[in-house]
């Protein structure tokens, strides 16, 4: 029973961080291999601070330091150990939030400015910066003066999507060919698309 819970840490934990390492180390991927190595920190950091929280809840015996000084030594060595390794997964985690939120936010705004106004939006691509997003889309028909499209820009805080660009594409057959694939793709079910694509 003793190797119970060391064993769920390590098949839970360690080894699925370390296989995508490895894979990434085979196909030479160096993003696979940083970040799942970091994540790997992580894990291993967290169970050593769970491991003590649970050691020190049973009131098991703790080593005894030689004096005050390297206690606080080794204390503060800890304590910064977890402060470099945590503070980036801080970070992404409010980078990841703060881009879910604008996904969800353009996802919107184009529902409620375009497509519920009529408009057929065929290429749609969101880009998220914290200082510098952007909102490009692309219509099957429809072509708007410049009046329009700073009318349409202006309702973009009405969405919280400060700091952002909207970028409407007028030529829709100035898409890639992939963009245009993947549009094709997109409305082949849909009947309201394809006839206005025969119009």
């Amino acid at each position: 029973h003793n190797n119970i819970v060391p064993g769920v840490a390590i098949a839970t934990a360690i080894m699925p961080p370390l296989c995508t390492v490895g894979y990434g180390i085979a196909t030479m991927q160096t993003a696979f291999i940083w970040g799942a190595f970091y994540l790997f920190l992580i894990n291993c950091i967290f169970i050593c601070l769970s491991a003590l929280v649970f050691a020190r809840y049973l009131k098991l015996p703790k080593r005894e330091y030689p004096d005050e000084a390297h206690k606080r030594k080794v204390n503060r060595f800890i304590t910064a150990i977890i402060i470099v390794i945590t503070s980036p997964a801080i970070y992404l985690a409010f980078t990841f939030v703060g881009q879910n939120n604008f996904n969800q936010n353009a996802e919107l705004f184009i529902e409620r400015v375009f497509i519920e106004e009529g408009y057929v939006v065929i290429h749609q691509e969101v880009d998220y910066s914290r200082t510098d997003s952007s909102i490009e889309v692309a219509f099957l028909a429809q072509r708007f003066s410049n009046e329009e499209i700073e009318a349409f820009s202006a309702r973009l805080p009405d969405f919280d999507l400060v700091n952002t660009k909207l970028v409407v594409r007028q030529n829709s057959f100035s898409l890639t060919e992939e963009e245009w694939t993947s549009v094709l793709n997109d409305i082949q079910s849909d009947d309201e698309k394809v006839a206005t694509l025969e119009n």
